[in-house]
């Protein structure tokens, strides 16, 4: 939670920079390409779901950028972008403990 509320004021306090937006989304899409869905060991996907999973996430994010080209306002654009790397950072294995047990 406090890593949520302080990545809400970091996009307040820090200025828009398109270079570290654009970096940030390609990292993000990449792990999205990589390791979306996120599977859960108490209810595992088949390969349709993960398929179909897979597209939505993509899609969520070329939303994302397309919302983010389109707002004027500079905190609500990294806030965006802050809320994406979150979620791309979840997707990794070092944090699903279902791919492998982390020791």
């Amino acid at each position: 939670m406090l890593c949520l509320v302080s990545m809400g004021l970091a996009s307040k306090y820090i200025s828009y920079n398109y270079i570290i937006n654009l970096l940030v989304f390609s990292i993000v899409f990449i792990i999205a390409l990589k390791y979306a869905p996120v599977e859960h060991k108490n209810r595992p996907l088949n390969n349709n779901q993960k398929t179909r999973f897979k597209y939505i996430a993509i899609i969520i994010l070329i939303i994302a950028v397309f919302c983010i080209q389109t707002l004027f306002v500079n905190y609500i654009k990294n806030s965006i972008m802050y809320g994406v790397l979150f979620a791309g950072l979840i997707a990794l294995p070092i944090f699903n403990k279902s791919k492998k047990e982390i020791i």
